[in-house]
């Protein structure tokens, strides 16, 4: 029929998508109708138009085959059309930040990649506190580190912001990164949740940063994520330099080792405990007074009596009373230290007392130990420098059941806490050399006549993670030796603690970190030979001078 011959040449397609509809009317086919919304059936099947009644146009039946191909190929055409309006998302625009601020290219591919929950999440959140709003609440969102720098684009301009919850939305550490660049200048913020997600090491270091830098933020939520033993360190430290009270930090159910579980459900206390053993020391005179008496009444044998054998002999005696340590038991008005001291216990007491001596005044050759020398009596700028040694300013008495009951067995009657505990105090003496280096102080590494120091795991451990801090290390020999090649192959593996489960534990944290044990004898070897060539020099210009 014309009808259909004249409806078969026009375009394909519906609506606005292809010109098939006549201005003013719809095609009509038989009992089905196009329009813009699709094939539509008409009220009576097989009715013929008022045009084509009028031109005499007989009515095209459905048995027709080239009105049921016309009416076919329509179908489809409308099915793929519809199928496409549907399921295509909207395409992002500068209008959906409008007219809080154009939205930067790179958050277009962040919004497509963000579910619908989190889409709504993230604009509710930014209605509110467009709005004046002081709170975020989008726990549960499936955000993911797109949302998260979506939400991070929105604090950038909300000043009011006091409190944020985001738990649970599988943020990681790209996420965790970009919110607290964005939360730097939200000043006034208070709490700050991201419990349940997939942050680790990085993103607890950019927290960390907004720990110690935010006056007002009180409580930082971080269990149940990945952050491990550098994270906690990190966020640690930050603490013990916040000096804020009423500050907390949540850590628990994290792959943190060093810690305890109950030490990790809040770190307060632990960088308590920290900022108050970093005030601790013990003055040069002290240490002349009592290598002095010690000799004088014959507890200290010169060139035999060793330092562990002092604490047991004198110190751990006298401050038994007080249960404190030595030097807060019988010297607590002692100045803050400036340098904290790694040593052995097993080496010479009397190279521990004249390397502090050394370091004191500068000098290479100290002879005499004596306080009422002149040498001392009248340089009391050097007598009063304050050192942090663990065996004077750590309190023993909590430590003891830690370490085996040998020949350095460090005993007492009431033992308290264990390593990782929330007051242990001799597994954070690297946290204490971060608070006496912000104090403008030092490092300094006694190396005995017998290099004794690199043979304790406990110094090794605390020497390389100064290292690898970069903090600032004096070394002083009581004699220039070369490692034996047998010792340097095994540096840490052949190295000694009081109890071996010490020793595993130390040596689990040391395999864990950055280039396992290899990267680790290897960074002290470095160290320890650089200093040797230096003093080896230093001696051979010595001896030139006098023959000269």
């Amino acid at each position: 029929p014309a009808a259909v011959a004249e409806s078969a040449a026009m375009p394909q397609g519906i609506g606005g998508r292809g010109a098939m509809a006549r201005p003013g009317s719809a095609p009509r086919v038989g009992a089905l109708t196009l329009t813009g919304k699709g094939l539509v059936k008409s009220s009576s099947a097989g009715a013929l138009s008022s045009s084509q009644q009028q031109q005499g146009l007989p009515s095209p039946s459905l048995s027709n085959s080239s009105s049921k191909a016309f009416i076919k190929q329509t179908w489809r055409t409308s099915k793929a059309s519809m199928s496409q309006t549907w399921h295509t998302p909207a395409e992002p625009s500068a209008e959906w930040w409008t007219p809080w601020r154009p939205a930067p290219a790179h958050l277009v591919n962040e919004w497509r990649a963000m579910s619908g929950t989190g889409k709504s999440a993230v604009m509710q959140a930014r209605d509110t506190l467009e709005n004046g709003g002081m709170q975020a609440y989008l726990s549960n969102c499936c955000l993911g580190d797109p949302g998260a720098a979506l939400v991070s684009e929105v604090l950038r301009s909300c000043v009011n912001l006091r409190s944020i919850n985001l738990k649970h939305n599988q943020i990681g550490d790209i996420g965790a990164v970009k919110l607290c660049d964005s939360m730097d200048g939200v000043s006034g913020l208070q709490s700050l949740c991201l419990s349940g997600n997939w942050i680790g090491d990085q993103g607890a270091g950019c927290v960390a940063r907004l720990v110690e830098q935010h006056q007002d933020l009180r409580l930082t939520s971080l269990d149940h994520n990945r952050i491990g033993d550098l994270g906690a360190r990190k966020l640690l430290a930050a603490l013990v330099k916040n000096k804020r009270p009423g500050v907390e930090v949540v850590l628990a159910n994290n792959p943190v080792k060093r810690l305890r579980p109950r030490a990790l459900e809040s770190l307060a206390p632990v960088a308590h405990a920290v900022e108050r053993l970093s005030k601790v020391g013990v003055t040069l005179l002290t240490l002349l007074q009592i290598y002095t008496d010690g000799v004088a009444d014959g507890t200290i044998k010169p060139r035999q009596t060793t330092t562990g054998e002092v604490v047991q002999t004198l110190l751990l005696p006298a401050s038994r009373p007080a249960l404190k340590s030595y030097s807060e038991a019988l010297t607590p008005n002692n100045p803050k230290p400036m340098t904290q001291v790694i040593h052995a216990w097993d080496a010479l007491f009397e190279d521990l007392v004249r390397a502090v001596a050394r370091h004191a005044c500068g000098k290479r050759n100290v002879e005499v130990l004596d306080p009422n020398h002149y040498t001392w009596e009248l340089s009391p700028e050097w007598t009063s420098k304050s050192y942090f040694l663990d065996a004077f300013c750590v309190n023993q008495h909590w430590h003891v059941d830690v370490r085996a009951h040998g020949e350095l067995s460090r005993f007492a009657d009431h033992p308290r806490v264990e390593l990782g505990d929330a007051l242990c105090q001799i597994d954070r003496l690297d946290l204490v050399a971060h608070r006496i280096i912000d104090r403008g102080g030092r490092l300094l590494l006694v190396m005995d006549t017998e290099n004794l120091s690199l043979t304790r795991i406990h110094c090794l451990h605390e020497l390389h993670q100064a290292l690898c801090d970069g903090l600032p290390i004096d070394v002083i020999f009581g004699s220039v030796r070369v490692l034996p090649g047998d010792q340097r192959s095994e540096l840490v593996q052949g190295s000694k603690a009081s109890i071996n489960e010490t020793r595993e534990r130390i040596l689990e944290w040391i395999g864990d970190g950055p280039g396992g044990v290899e990267a680790f004898n290897q960074k002290i070897l470095q160290f320890v030979d650089d200093h040797v060539d230096r003093e080896f020099n230093a001696v051979l210009d010595q001896f030139e001078s006098k023959v000269y």
